[in-house]
Formats: C-alpha cells, sequence, structure tokens
C-alpha cells in the first residue's frame, strides 16, 4: 500500500483528528491568505500612485533664499524650467506663480473669530497662475475636483477657476467676470504697482480644508486658480513672461521613463544647485507614502505571526498525536517501511487536509478581507497622521493638504499569486512542522517502541 493510500485511510478513519486539525488550518490559512490579500492591493495602489500623483519632480528654490519673498513664494524663472524641460524625459509640466489679489466685486469667506487678521487683508486671497490646471498638485491629488466648466488651458488669457462656495455666496457663475486688484500692502508685493484684472469664470471646483484654518487665506473657499497672463498681470510681470518668477515648477515623465531620468538630465544644466532643488512628488505626499509602509509593516506582522502560530499549533498538536501512533510507527518500520515514505505519509495527511482548509479559507477570507483592509488602513493612516504632526508644523491651506493627503480607500481582493503563496508557506510550514514532531520517534529503533506497549 502507497504512503498516499495509507494517509487518505488515515484522515477518513480519524474523522476528529481530521476535523480539529481542518478548523486550525482554516483559521491559520484565513489569516495569512488576509494578510497576502492586503498587502498585494496595497502594492498595487501604490503601483498606481507612482504612475499618477508621484509620477513627477518639482522645481523649488531653497527655503533657506526665500526670506526676501514674502511667505516664501518662490524665485523659480523661465530659464531654469526651460533647462529642465530640455530633457527627453519630460512628458508635460505644470508651473505655477501666485499673486496676492483683492477681491474686489466679491465677499471672501471669513472665519468666524478673525479679530487678529489685519485690515490690509480682510478682502485679500491668493491667486494660483498655471499654465494648465489639470494636472497642478491639489486637483492630481484629488483636494480639489472639477464639478463645473473646463480646466485652465496652455494659451488661455484672462480666465479663472473658482471655488463653488465662492461662486454661490457671490451669486457667480460660469461665464462672469470678477474683479481682482493687485494688494499692494503685503510684503510679496511691495514695490509692484497696482494692477486690475477681470478674468472670466470658466470653471467651478470643490474641496474643504482637512485641518482648521488659521486665517481665511488658508480657506480652501478662497482660492482662485487664474492662467498665467492674469497672475502675470496682477505680479507687474511683462507679458512676454521674460520677467516672471514662478512658485515652482513639476516635470512629469514619459511612459516608460523614470522621475530620476528627469533628475539626471536637469544636474547636467547650468542651474545654480546651492539656491533650487529638485524633489521626487512622491516626497511632498508625506502621509500617503507613510501610509503604504505603515500597511507594509502591518501586513508583515501578520504574516509573520501567523506562520509562527501555524508552526507551533502544528507542531504541538502533532507531537499530542505521534505519542498515540508509536505502535503504528514501529509496527509499519518493522515491515520494511522506511522512514523517509512514512514522513511522506504523515505530511501527505496534513497536505490533503489543508487543501480543504486552503480552499475554505478563500471564502472565509473573501467574507472579511475588506474589513481587514479597512481596519489596517485606518490604523496606519492615524500613525501617519500622528508621525506627520510631531515633525512639523503642518498649515490648513490647500498645498499643506497635499502633505497630509491620505489613501481615502483600499480595494482588496484575493489574487490568484496570493493563493499560491498560501499554499507555498503552508506546504512549507506543514513540512517543517511535521519533520519537528516526527524526528524523535524517527530517530527510535521499532523494538524501542513497541517494548514501550509491553
Amino acid at each position: 500500500m502507497s504512503y498516499l493510500n495509507r494517509a487518505w485511510l488515515y484522515i477518513t478513519r480519524k474523522k476528529v483528528k481530521t476535523l480539529i486539525m481542518l478548523l486550525v488550518l482554516i483559521l491559520m490559512s484565513t489569516a495569512i491568505l488576509s494578510g497576502l490579500a492586503v498587502k498585494t492591493s496595497m502594492r498595487k495602489s501604490a503601483e498606481a500612485l507612482e504612475r499618477t500623483i508621484f509620477a513627477g519632480v518639482t522645481l523649488k528654490n531653497d527655503i533657506r533664499y526665500t526670506s526676501d519673498q514674502g511667505r516664501g513664494l518662490g524665485t523659480v524663472t523661465n530659464e531654469e524650467i526651460d533647462k529642465v524641460l530640455k530633457s527627453k524625459h519630460v512628458k508635460d509640466h505644470v508651473k505655477r506663480m501666485v499673486a496676492t489679489v483683492d477681491f474686489k466685486n466679491g465677499e471672501l469667506k471669513h472665519l468666524d473669530d478673525e479679530s487678529q487678521t489685519k485690515p490690509e487683508v480682510m478682502k485679500a486671497t491668493d491667486v494660483i497662475g498655471v499654465n494648465k490646471s489639470e494636472i497642478e498638485g491639489k486637483f492630481r491629488s484629488g483636494s480639489l475636483k472639477l464639478v463645473k466648466g473646463r480646466h485652465l488651458r496652455e494659451n488661455d488669457k484672462n480666465k479663472v477657476l473658482i471655488h463653488e462656495e465662492l461662486a454661490k455666496k457671490n451669486n457667480l457663475k460660469i461665464g462672469d467676470k470678477l474683479k481682482l486688484t493687485t494688494n499692494t500692502k503685503v510684503v510679496e508685493n511691495e514695490g509692484k504697482g497696482e494692477k486690475t484684472a477681470r478674468p472670466e469664470i470658466v470653471g467651478i471646483f470643490s474641496g474643504k480644508n482637512s485641518r482648521t484654518p488659521a486665517s481665511h487665506l488658508e480657506l480652501y473657499e478662497n482660492i482662485i486658480m487664474s492662467d498665467l497672463h492674469t497672475a502675470r498681470t496682477l505680479n507687474s510681470y511683462r507679458s512676454d513672461g521674460r520677467n516672471d518668477v514662478y512658485n515652482d515648477a513639476s516635470f512629469f515623465a514619459k511612459s516608460g521613463s523614470s522621475v530620476q531620468s528627469i533628475i539626471n538630465d536637469a544636474k547636467k544644466e547650468n542651474i545654480d544647485w546651492q539656491k533650487y532643488e529638485m524633489i521626487k512628488n512622491g516626497s511632498y505626499f508625506a502621509v500617503a507614502n507613510s501610509t503604504i509602509t505603515g500597511i507594509y509593516k502591518l501586513t508583515n506582522m501578520i504574516l509573520i505571526a501567523s506562520v509562527i502560530m501555524m508552526i507551533i499549533l502544528l507542531t504541538l498538536i502533532l507531537f499530542m498525536w505521534m505519542k498515540e501512533r508509536k505502535k503504528e510507527l514501529a509496527i509499519f518500520m518493522s515491515l520494511g517501511i522506511s522512514k523517509g515514505k512514512l514522513l511522506l505519509q504523515y505530511v501527505s495527511e496534513l497536505l490533503i487536509v489543508f487543501a480543504v482548509g486552503a480552499g475554505v479559507s478563500i471564502l472565509s477570507t473573501k467574507a472579511i478581507v475588506q474589513n481587514v483592509g479597512n481596519h489596517l488602513l485606518e490604523r496606519a493612516q492615524d500613525s501617519s497622521m500622528a508621525d506627520i504632526s510631531d515633525q512639523m508644523n503642518v498649515g490648513a491651506d490647500a498645498d499643506s493638504s497635499v502633505l497630509t493627503k491620505t489613501i481615502d480607500h483600499l480595494s482588496v481582493s484575493i489574487q490568484g499569486m496570493d493563493v499560491l503563496y498560501l499554499v507555498l508557506i503552508g506546504a512549507a510550514v506543514i513540512a517543517l512542522a511535521v519533520l519537528i514532531a516526527s524526528l524523535p520517534m524517527l530517530r527510535a529503533k521499532p523494538k524501542q517502541l513497541l517494548s514501550e506497549f509491553e
């Protein structure tokens, strides 16, 4: 009789023991498969973020050189931007210019208590000038979402996007025009003339602060995004853009090219790298990055703990059961059945039960894995937010929200590779547990084992 036949006869004859082992293997397999499924789903989510939100690099001035730029509004010029654009790896780019203005023909949203706000900035807000709004960081990250109209385009002039709440407060709609005037009383506009622009509303967006703002300047509702021509006018820059000064510029890699390739090409250009720096966009999404790392750590802990527990439980159960099989083992050895074949029989017994347990665990995991993923995501997010809050003072404005942008949802499902890894892990654990539990008896002689029953 082959070892497989003996294995099958044993597990069908010892129904209670087989059922106990089946339950243990189902529980352990469910835990392992849940960890594998969450980890795989997180990896796919991270890869998607890498292709979209993270797939870029930003040229900005070093913070040490922004003390004379008001609120650190940047010193990047078209000359530096054009040098980076020489790279064959750049697919697209967005450059941002900020103008501090007074909203003349309407009312901004204010906080309940703005007693500390200076009178000269009560009607002030920032106009963010961009060449393409669709790929600007706040839209790319999902902090802002276009709900009506269209995005700003490369060659737009006198066009703006405004928040839906600002539109509602002032009875504004697409096609209406704003009156924006340079606020010459703020430090970043010192030496600039007072300019007026009357841009047309072409789009309306939504979005809300995730943190409590300290000033109306940080409220999402007061964000106005314009084309570069409008921002240029309000900043008193030349209409041809030759003396433009930008906050920063982000560059996105072509398919098949890496962000690092853009950085490497830029480093070869004659750019003052003591004044400027290039940062991978993934660095801006600190909480999202930290959440991904946190999920990996948590799933690794689940997998390691589950495997260790599986080894311990199986070994303990097998130790107890092997004592009851000493006589059987001695008889088989006396009949000339090799220790190797006996070991294969014991492994086969568990593998047959494991095959059933793994199948059941797929069903049980499907029932709980999304909840497991949600719980792990929530834990990782809380930990990441706490770490960021401890490390730096994060503002409530829209740009700071990119730093604290989290992964909103993790869709978890079981993949074929997860099941394959479960089978490999389970088989390895079973082989190890059987070897540990069987080794003491396999070392003994048949006579030694039989003598215990005399």
